[in-house]
């Protein structure tokens, strides 16, 4: 089922975006990814559990003037 959303959902943002379905990436994110069954998912570019976390240090940095925006 999660692969059939996944597919749905790539195919959708590469017909918005005019550029082919495997172009669009997925990275599964949060404290779940890091179980076996995550790693099963067909179709995933990427796993990383703390991708939020840093981006919101990133953010932070920015923010305090510690480091320019990307």
């Amino acid at each position: 089922m999660i692969e059939g959303v996944l597919g749905y959902i790539r195919r959708e943002l590469a017909t918005n975006a005019g550029i082919p379905a495997g172009d669009v990436r997925t990275i599964l994110t949060g404290g779940l990814s890091i179980l076996p069954w995550a790693r099963a998912i067909e179709g995933l570019d990427g796993i990383d559990p703390d991708l939020t976390l840093k981006g919101l240090v990133h953010f932070h940095r920015v923010v305090a003037g510690d480091e320019t925006p990307a």
